[in-house]
This record gives structure tokens, C-alpha cells and sequence, in this order.
């Protein structure tokens, strides 16, 4: 919903909307950077982290057009987290697939997230046609939030060295 519309949801701000775009890509590359980096070593708490960072970031741009300083804060932290989201959410699904599964779990990756860009943008111009741009990172927060709850559940079931049964509790 949000990437539809972010340049003008970035408008507000005293930065120019182009520099913000320029951080916001910049730093996408360190989200990847820092998932290659930690995804191994914690492979349950990665993905609830990025998507929990994605929530924050989200709640930020509703806080867009305040100063330039908090501005591009927000739009550093949401970059991070953007960039770091598709790798986090690959590396999981690549790691529950396991080796017998690990090419369907790839090709499924892309579907899925072209999927989300059909549905996310259709859903927020639906919303832009009702309102405005301005509810959309507060209902583009929803989704994110059972994102979290999920990546949550699936990392304690899936975590290694425990049996399925005894991580259920």
C-alpha cells in the first residue's frame, strides 16, 4: 500500500523527496547487508526483528513533514528495514523448506511477493480513491503485524536443536 504512493507520503517533508528516495534505496542495501550477516547465526529472530522494524518505520511516516532530521530517520530506519524484509523472509523459507524443497520454496518466493505489490497497491489506491494517502502506513501496518505474529510462531516450531512437541509448549 505504501511504496504505491511514497513519494507522495515523503511530500510533507522538508527534504526534498528525491534525497529522501536516494537514503531510502541507499540504506535498503544495508537491510541486505545485515540480514546476509545475522540470518545464519539467529535464524528465528531475523525475520519478527525486520518485520517489527517495519512496524516502527511505518508508524514513523505518519510523523513525515514534522523535520528534516526526524524525516529522514524515519525514512533511514524504513529503507533498513525494506531492504532487509525480502532476504530475511528468504532465508527463512529456504531454511523450513529444507533440501528437498529448497527450488520450490525459491520460485515461490517472488510469487508471493509480487503478489503482495498487486494486492498492496490495489488496496491502497482504493483507499486513496475513499481518503487520502495519510491512513495508509497505519493499515499497511496490519498485515506487517500478523507478519510478525507468524514469523514468530514459525521460528519457535522450526527452531533448531528442539523437538516440534516440546517448542509448542
Amino acid at each position: 500500500m505504501v511504496f504505491t504512493f511514497v513519494a507522495e507520503l515523503l511530500r510533507p517533508s522538508p527534504v526534498p523527496t528525491p534525497a529522501l528516495l536516494l537514503a531510502f534505496g541507499t540504506v535498503s542495501a544495508g537491510g541486505v547487508a545485515l540480514v546476509g550477516a545475522a540470518s545464519d547465526r539467529y535464524p528465528a529472530g531475523v525475520p519478527v526483528t525486520v518485520a517489527a522494524g517495519m512496524v516502527l518505520s511505518l508508524v514513523g511516516v505518519t510523523a513525515v513533514g514534522g523535520s528534516g532530521g526526524l524525516d529522514l530517520a524515519v525514512v533511514v530506519a524504513w529503507g533498513m528495514a525494506t531492504g532487509a524484509v525480502g532476504p530475511a523472509v528468504q532465508a527463512a523459507a529456504m531454511r523450513v523448506a529444507g533440501p528437498e524443497h529448497r527450488v520450490t520454496a525459491g520460485t515461490l518466493m517472488p510469487v508471493a511477493m509480487n503478489l503482495g505489490i498487486a494486492v498492496g497497491s490495489a488496496a491502497g489506491s482504493g483507499v486513496v480513491d475513499l481518503w487520502s494517502t495519510r491512513p495508509l502506513p497505519l493499515l499497511a501496518v496490519v498485515p506487517v503485524l500478523f507478519a510478525v505474529g507468524g514469523f514468530a510462531l514459525v521460528g519457535r516450531l522450526t527452531t533448531p536443536g528442539v523437538p516440534a512437541a516440546a517448542s509448542r509448549g
